[in-house]
């Protein structure tokens, strides 16, 4: 509870911070904008001149997000945050209070978005504490960086003070200068919730989102028609939750790919600037907030940049048809530099890594895998639904296309009868451009991706021109008004329908990672840890799916406490170690003793395989820890040769090594024993005569029959790798004839145990 009441309190005061902040920005920008020429391009809508403020608005905000984040660059949060409020407490006298229609908006919207969050993903239970998927390491890791530290440091001071590693792209968590694709801004934004805790907690890092909800909600407030009394504010905080908690943003959420959320947000605001009215009536504020969005998504999520320079050049392009060509090229010039301009001033440093990422991602990130998909796999028409079904791996086939598909023609129909019909298809069109571009090059990895960023896109092109069709003085408009009510409830219902949807199949991920998971309380085990100690990663008792998560966040949880992991050699054909693998791989050898092993805990129905005898053992939901501090066993890895572990055994596939380190230095074993290794053993089908070698670090110890159901492997003082061989040329269950397993199988190992013997019992038993 006292977590949960600190996150709270951090958002608020976040929140508070960002609305204050664009509070005291908007004076200036709204002066700044009143010494533009606003009406230099004539408009052929009603020639309606309107009020700038509702683009400025979204402009304060815009500014006062990348104010924080910016800063963040270069300091920490626990250095930005006091600065910008002490700055702000003394410019109070000249700050005028804001509009309360306005904040009610947004703190209406984002209540029930952050309520909407806790209900959709039951954030107290615990498979979410860990997370379904190991992306969320890297905002764990990166927000604690971010409330220290600038985001965008060198290279040497992030593998200096987080020993974090490299990943496939050469980056260190995405944190630092020097990563292909840039994460600074979603660091910043998921330290905010831990300014009081000092320690992110995973379970909130959805609530990192809100922040971009005002965005949102003040982007809807620009569709409102300018002859509106008053804004609906029902009807703007109503769509802000729609879109907020739209299946496409929830599928990132779910993946825990914070980033895309943030990103689609941003994107899903510019998207509702491109469209408004005031981006007709206002064309160089509309060209500013178009570029501070792009500058803004370059912070947070820097390929995704250029979806809004392209919004951003189709503005320039619409609104510079006016009059000859000069002048046609001299508005698009004008409106282009201003939109450049901006990005520039937004963006600032991390623009160099968003163009490098532009034209690096698609070449870098699971370009030639499979992936698991959906859209690819099924009848085109099928992407129609794309929109509000969101995505959620294996379970699209439970979502009703139809429906789906229903709600993005009703948008393209009601758009089509619009009056300004072509901008409202251009955002649409980067839409179907995009699933064209996936569809032609079979990228089945980019498919959750353009669900996910380009979904909510046709939802808010329908949920923008509702808005502006929500007139006071609309006598003339009132055949028009049936059609349009029509559209406003099929939208809203298949809105609604699909992330109620949504949310009920996300309960199988509840079902499936319940017993996989690792929850607040039993991240406490992990504080046993102190400072400097010493602790292996022996990893493989977990399967395939679930090492790679839980490789990441035991090294994330053991460096909170100033342990250092270590491990033996890595192999990538059954993926080890995590992001940080290269970091941890073959470090075993450069230790002289081990105080801890991390390893897999055993599910009800499985048989322990590694042991250390005598060792005090805590469980921490699927992980064990093993305390060697007082006997100092020898610690041990499987190294090569190994197959998925199973329910009661390890195949291994051939040779096998256990990599083993003595405790040189130590004298944990009782009077006149000796540390050994015990394996409990059986081999598949040898040949008649066939036996085992048992070598230790290159050397012969000793030949044994291929009978024998025990081998006691005699340890020594410090790192060794013990291999053990077969004499015969192994092979699969199929070659063999016996069933269709294609794996090569040697050795079924159901036990390996550390432990203290007499020296002169026998090293093995036939």
């Amino acid at each position: 509870m006292m977590s949960a009441f600190f996150v709270g309190v951090s958002l608020v005061l976040s929140l508070s911070l960002i609305v204050w902040l664009a509070w005291a920005l908007q004076p200036p920008i709204m002066a700044l904008a009143r010494n533009l020429k606003l009406d230099v391009i004539a408009s052929d809508s009603e020639h309606e001149t309107g009020r700038p403020d509702a683009l400025v608005y979204v402009i304060s905000l815009i500014a006062a997000l990348a104010v924080l984040l910016g800063l963040n660059q270069y300091f920490g949060l626990y250095t930005v945050i006091p600065a910008l409020m002490v700055s702000l407490a003394a410019t109070w006298q000249n700050q005028s209070p804001p509009k309360w229609r306005r904040l009610a908006i947004y703190a209406c919207t984002i209540c029930l978005v952050a309520i909407s969050l806790i209900i959709i993903f039951k954030i107290g239970n615990v498979w979410y504490h860990e997370a379904v998927n190991h992306d969320l390491i890297i905002y764990t890791r990166g927000a604690e960086w971010a409330l220290d530290h600038g985001t965008l440091a060198s290279e040497t001071m992030v593998d200096r003070s987080f020993q974090s590693g490299r990943d496939a792209m050469d980056c260190a968590l995405w944190i630092g200068n020097s990563c292909q694709m840039h994460r600074g801004g979603t660091h910043t934004l998921v330290g905010l919730s831990a300014l009081l805790s000092g320690t992110p907690i995973p379970a909130y890092s959805s609530l990192a989102l809100l922040p971009l909800v005002l965005l949102v909600s003040a982007a809807l407030l620009a569709n409102v028609p300018v002859n509106r009394t008053y804004p609906p504010t029902a009807t703007i905080i109503f769509f802000g939750l729609l879109l907020s908690v739209s299946a496409p943003i929830l599928s990132s959420v779910i993946n825990e790919n914070i980033a895309t959320a943030a990103a689609t947000l941003i994107i899903v605001s510019a998207v509702l600037v491109f469209i408004s009215p005031d981006a007709k009536r206002h064309p160089l504020l509309a060209a500013v907030a178009l570029g501070g969005l792009a500058g803004l998504v370059a912070l947070i999520y820097s390929e995704a940049t250029w979806v809004i320079a392209a919004l951003a050049a189709a503005h320039a392009i619409l609104c510079a048809r006016e009059g000859g060509l000069f002048a046609s090229i001299r508005n698009f010039v004008m409106l282009g530099g201003v939109a450049f301009v901006t990005w520039l001033a937004t963006g600032n440093a991390s623009l160099f890594i968003a163009i490098k990422s532009v034209f690096s991602v698609s070449s870098e990130v699971a370009k030639d895998t499979y992936w698991p998909n959906y859209f690819l796999e099924v009848a085109n028409w099928r992407w129609l639904s794309m929109p509000f079904s969101g995505y959620l791996l294996g379970d699209n086939k439970n979502y009703p296309a139809f429906v789906g598909a229903i709600g993005t023609l009703t948008i393209c129909l009601l758009c089509l009868f619009q009056r300004d019909r072509i901008r409202l298809f251009v955002p649409l069109g980067i839409v179907a451009l995009a699933i064209l571009g996936i569809e032609v090059t079979d990228y089945f990895y980019g498919v959750h991706k353009i669900v996910e960023l380009f979904g909510p896109i046709v939802v808010a092109v329908g949920l923008g021109v509702l808005i502006q069709n929500l007139r006071d003085d609309a006598p003339k408009e009132a055949t028009r008004r049936p059609p349009i009510t029509l559209a406003i409830l099929i939208i809203m219902m298949v809105q609604a329908y699909s992330v109620v949807n949504y949310g009920q199949r996300t309960r199988h991920v509840y079902t499936n990672f319940d017993t996989w998971a690792i929850g607040l309380d039993d991240q406490a085990e992990f504080e046993r840890l102190n400072k400097g100690d010493i602790a292996l990663l022996n990893d493989l008792g977990w399967v395939y799916r679930d090492r790679f998560s839980k490789s990441n966040w035991s090294q994330y949880l053991a460096h909170r406490e100033g342990a250092r992991i270590v491990a033996g050699p890595l192999t990538t054909d059954i993926p080890r170690g995590g992001y940080t693998a290269a970091n941890i791989h073959d470090t075993l050898k450069w230790v002289d003793h081990v105080d801890w092993v991390v390893q897999a805990a055993d599910l009800p129905d499985q048989q322990r395989i590694a042991a250390y005898e005598g060792a005090p053992v805590y469980e921490a939901g699927r992980y064990e820890l093993v305390d060697l501090r007082d006997l100092r066993l020898p610690a041990f890895f499987q190294g090569q040769g190994w197959w998925e572990r199973e329910v009661t055994h390890n195949w291994t596939n051939g040779a096998f090594t256990l990599d083993v380190l003595g405790q040189t230095g130590y004298t944990g074993a009782p009077a006149g024993q000796v540390p050994v290794i015990d394996l409990e053993v059986g081999f598949y089908s040898p040949p008649p005569g066939a036996s085992v070698s048992v070598i230790r670090n290159g050397e012969l110890l000793e030949t044994l029959p291929a009978t024998v159901t025990q081998i006691r492997l005699p340890v020594i003082d410090g790192y060794q790798v013990f291999e053990i061989k077969p004499s015969w040329d192994v092979k699969s269950p199929a070659e063999l004839g016996h069933s269709g397993d294609t794996r090569k199988l040697f050795a079924s190992v159901s036990r390996i145990t550390s432990r203290f013997a007499s020296p002169n019992q026998n090293t093995q038993t036939q």
